[in-house]
């Protein structure tokens, strides 16, 4: 069950963007795709494999808790939101080749 609609989930993003944008870039692989996430300095993750997909949104969901202050609940729904996003993203720019 759903906390918040899509309008909510996506007016959140906006305002918190250039907090998952500088905690957890995309940036390019080795051949320019937008496939990889970093999770820290040392740590990336692929966006392509729904088992690093599920790891990298614990490790955002913990970061809504611990920094941001919100229950279990809302921060799984909200990371697994802002994947979503990237995911698609990524999947209109293979797409778009």
């Amino acid at each position: 069950m759903s906390l918040y609609t899509n309008i909510q989930l996506e007016n959140f993003f906006k305002k918190s963007e250039k907090f998952f944008n500088s905690r957890y870039p995309v940036v390019n692989d080795m051949e320019g795709l937008p496939t990889l996430m970093k999770e820290s300095d040392t740590r990336k993750l692929s966006l392509t494999l729904s088992q690093t997909r599920f790891m990298l949104q614990k490790a955002i969901s913990k970061a809504l808790q611990e920094e941001m202050y919100f229950g279990l609940t809302e921060a799984e729904e909200l990371s697994k939101y802002y994947l979503k996003i990237k995911y698609q993203e990524y999947k209109d720019f293979i797409l778009s080749l």
